[in-house]
């Protein structure tokens, strides 16, 4: 069942519909939503009927992981989002993981690697800060 889903909801994508962009790119669907990037390179979410549920209003997006995903501004830097595309995490990392049990692993522009929460909050820093490496 799952695969006739799935084999529909990519037929979906492919079919222009009236007043929907036609999708560039599209991947597995993950909490119900799936990324799809636009013909302008811009990558937002759509639901499981196709409805444009998140404006394509990033330059990169990632899978949805415990309510939350990567999405990447215009300058470059990671965030978070939730469902409803509120940002929740800010865009101040240079890489990021999806979440696992509640934790992702970030990078920032010193290619300092940590670990933060759902709240963005650093939770083990192996020199790492949001604005460059810790003082030793």
């Amino acid at each position: 069942m799952k695969r006739i889903k799935l084999f529909f909801g990519v037929l979906m994508l492919l079919i222009p519909v009236s007043g929907m962009a036609q999708w560039v790119n599209t991947v597995k669907y993950s909490e119900g939503l799936a990324f799809v990037k636009n013909d302008k390179g811009k990558y937002g979410f759509i639901d499981e009927a196709g409805t444009l549920v998140i404006p394509c209003n990033w330059n990169g997006a990632n899978n949805f992981s415990e309510g939350l995903a990567p999405v990447k501004n215009k300058k470059g830097k990671w965030g978070f989002i939730n469902k409803t595309g509120e940002l929740v995490i800010p865009c101040t990392w240079e890489d990021v993981d999806s979440f696992e049990d509640g934790l992702a692993i970030v990078e920032n522009s010193h290619e300092k690697m940590g670990i933060i929460d759902k709240t963005g909050k650093i939770m083990a820093q192996g020199g790492l800060s949001v604005d460059g490496p810790t003082a030793a």
